[in-house]
């Protein structure tokens, strides 16, 4: 239950919220939130309440407290929103009536942390028969490294409606770097980026950690365009936990990480991981609509698929460009550098056929077969004026569902 007056504060609250799976309701004041409160049917209790207010003043507290009461045993948690500038003038009556203080400008980052403390403060940890239960993902702190902006940011959305904290980086050696400072509880570890690979940096890791001594293991899920066994058996065989092929569906994802993880915590039972799922390509031609509609699921919205398709808009002319430079000028290694990374761009967003041309070229890039390059960077270019056409069309469609009145 969202108290503000304020429109931008709480559609920023909204996104925020809907991203980690929440649902909110928005009110204005306080007669309004004890009325909406009171008039909620049984199934849609409250959990949390978020209250705007610029001191807090009595009308806030006492609101905190009528809601406290209102809550009885089932019991809410009392998020106070501070306005910019002001701090609380009495700290201890205040967490009297609120369990969390947060300021504007609202940051993802804080709000979440504030929920996250409230719920391991109020509820007990369950444990199961000798610590071996599934891994829970909230509140998991994630470090994805992926070089690609479009999967960078498709990862990021559907960690964030896992309800998992993440960082990114884009290329092994940061991996690297991040390790050291940081703490995580798990990777999502792209295999083929710039600097250093993921399955150069997984055995650095493993390395690391036998040096340490083997005493601590960092769970690693490998994030890749390649999805057939032998590529399974080389993540296995650098020290990956778990596999997911792009395009990644969140519950694919969501089961990985809870494999990948779950594992490493009962390590002392050497529990199994699993196999990675395969993730079958949508069908030939033009662009994946069903494979579309479900991405946009998982990503939570319209809104953040309208992002993610006008990101990989503004980078398809370019990539086009250096594909068309390297097929020209014979670059065969640039070209399948290239192309490898534009197809998991397209594959990810259902671009089929542009997928499809890309892998055909990667492989004839690879095996330096000029003549088969020659001829599938011509089909490459038409497929890229078919899917900037189809393409507008969609961020056409999302925009009208994003902004109806516009």
């Amino acid at each position: 239950l969202v108290v503000d007056r304020s429109d931008t504060a709480a559609d920023t609250l909204d996104r925020y919220l809907r991203a980690w799976g929440m649902v909110a309701t928005r009110v204005v004041d306080s007669d309004a939130a004890l009325e909406r409160y009171g008039s909620a049917a049984p199934t849609e209790t409250y959990d949390v309440a978020i209250v705007a207010t610029s001191a807090p003043g009595e009308e806030e507290r006492a609101l905190a407290e009528r809601l406290r009461a209102r809550a009885g045993e089932q019991g809410i948690f009392l998020v106070a929103l501070l306005e910019m500038g002001e701090d609380f003038a009495d700290p201890a009556g205040a967490a009297d009536s609120f369990d969390a203080v947060v300021g504007k400008p609202i940051k993802q980052s804080r709000l979440y942390d504030a929920l996250a403390g409230i719920q391991a403060e109020k509820t007990p940890v369950e444990r199961g028969e000798g610590g071996e239960r599934a891994a829970e993902l909230a509140g998991l702190h994630v470090l994805i490294a992926e070089d690609n902006p479009v999967n960078k940011e498709v990862l990021m959305r559907q960690v964030q409606r896992l309800g998992i904290v993440a960082d990114a980086v884009e290329n092994g050696q940061e991996v690297l770097d991040a390790l050291v400072e940081g703490s995580f509880d798990a990777v999502l570890m792209d295999c083929q980026m710039p600097v250093m690979d993921g399955y150069t940096a997984t055995r650095e890791i493993r390395a690391r950690e036998v040096s340490e001594g083997g005493t601590t293991h960092m769970p690693i899920v490998a994030v890749t365009a390649n999805a057939m066994r032998e590529d399974f058996e080389r993540c296995r065989e650098c020290g990956m936990d778990d596999f997911v092929a792009k395009p990644v569906t969140l519950a694919a994802l969501s089961n990985a990480i809870e494999r990948a993880v779950g594992a490493s915590r009962a390590a002392a039972a050497g529990g199994s991981s699993g196999d990675g799922e395969e993730v079958p390509a949508g069908p030939s031609g033009g662009v994946d609509r069903e494979a579309l509609a479900s991405l946009q699921e998982d990503l939570g919205g319209a809104d953040a698929l309208l992002r993610i398709v006008r990101l990989f808009l503004e980078q398809l002319d370019p990539q086009a460009t250096q594909i068309e430079a390297a097929a020209k000028g014979g670059e065969h290694e640039a070209l399948a550098r290239v192309a490898h990374r534009m197809r998991s761009s397209a594959a990810t967003l259902g671009a089929t056929a542009l997928a499809d041309t890309l892998t055909a070229l990667e492989a004839a890039a690879v095996e330096g077969d000029a003549a088969a390059c020659d001829q599938l960077a011509a089909t490459f270019s038409a497929d890229v004026v078919t899917t900037r056409t189809t393409f507008e069309s969609v961020l056409e469609e999302l925009d009208a569902l994003v902004t109806p009145d516009g």
